[in-house]
Parts: C-alpha cells; sequence; structure tokens
C-alpha cells in the first residue's frame, strides 16, 4: 500500500500532475498501489494535469497516439484528466535518429480527438542549442550507455508556467 503521507498529499493537493514517463511501468504502475485512486477520488475537484510524453515508448506503447495514452491513464484513475499540456516541437534530427536506432519515434499528437479537454499546445523542449551536454549524451549512447531515453527533455520553466496557469 501506498504510504500515508502519499495519500494526504494527494488529498489536499491544488493539483495533481502526471509527468511524462513510460505510459505502463512508470504511470499506470504507480497507480496501482493501495489507497492512491481512492485518495484521487476523496478530492474529486482537484484538477488532473497530464505532460504528455513526447516519444512513444519500444514495445509498450508502440504505434500509441496521445489520446490512447490519456485514455488508458483514466481507465486506472478511474477520473477524467482535467487539462493535457502538450509538446508541439521536434528535438534535433541527431536526437530524433537515436530514438528510431530503438524503434520509438513521436508520439501521435490526435489533439482533435481530445476536444472535451484543456490542452496547451506549446514548444516545450529545452534549447538544444544551448544545452551543453546534449551531444555528449547522444555519444555516450553511441558507445551502449543507453541514455537514449534522457535526451529529449522538457523545459521545466515553460511546463511549471502552465502549471501557474492552471492553479
Amino acid at each position: 500500500p501506498a504510504v500515508q503521507d502519499g495519500i494526504d498529499a494527494i488529498q489536499q493537493a491544488n493539483a495533481l500532475v502526471i509527468c511524462p514517463g513510460v505510459l505502463g511501468t512508470w504511470i499506470i504502475s504507480t497507480l496501482l498501489f493501495g489507497w492512491i485512486k481512492e485518495a484521487i477520488q476523496q478530492n474529486p475537484t482537484t484538477p488532473i494535469v497530464y505532460i504528455a510524453n513526447v516519444m512513444t515508448y519500444p514495445s509498450q506503447t508502440t504505434d500509441m497516439s496521445l489520446s490512447d495514452h490519456v485514455h488508458q491513464i483514466e481507465d486506472y484513475l478511474w477520473r477524467k484528466v482535467t487539462h493535457i499540456i502538450v509538446n508541439t516541437s521536434l528535438p534535433p534530427k541527431y536526437i530524433i535518429s537515436e530514438y528510431n536506432r530503438v524503434w520509438s519515434k513521436p508520439l501521435i499528437l490526435d489533439i482533435d480527438n481530445l476536444s472535451e479537454y484543456t490542452l496547451f499546445t506549446w514548444d516545450l523542449l529545452i534549447n538544444y542549442d544551448q544545452e551543453n551536454n546534449a551531444m555528449e549524451l547522444v555519444r555516450a549512447s553511441w558507445i551502449g550507455q543507453h541514455v537514449w531515453v534522457h535526451l529529449i527533455r522538457h523545459d521545466g520553466n515553460k511546463v511549471a508556467q502552465i502549471i501557474e496557469s492552471i492553479l
């Protein structure tokens, strides 16, 4: 079961934010802990914000769309997501090619299928020209260090601005 501090935090939250991550093994598995869903149910007016992934995850979300992600999360939340934050830009081609090496590709943004939600669409990625270690991460992945899952990053300041506007 979930720890009581976590349950209390969910019950008292001004918003619940579901961050990007592997849908099955990171996001949904967290919702399976005892009393998490029940705590979410006890705070029914709290906005639930989903920050969408940029890329699919090999063998778990291959060919899934944004709406597929949202609906799967809702199946385990027992509630509707209220806000979706969606990145609208692509990272540089050299980074996309690293993801393609492991059969990962950009998430299908079927925004038309999500008209019932409050959507925030924006270029949310870090500035790769200013990110000093982006190319080093690519080089490390080339020599088998498997850091490709960390190459694409949301800009925390941009995401925080959107979350602040929701609150």
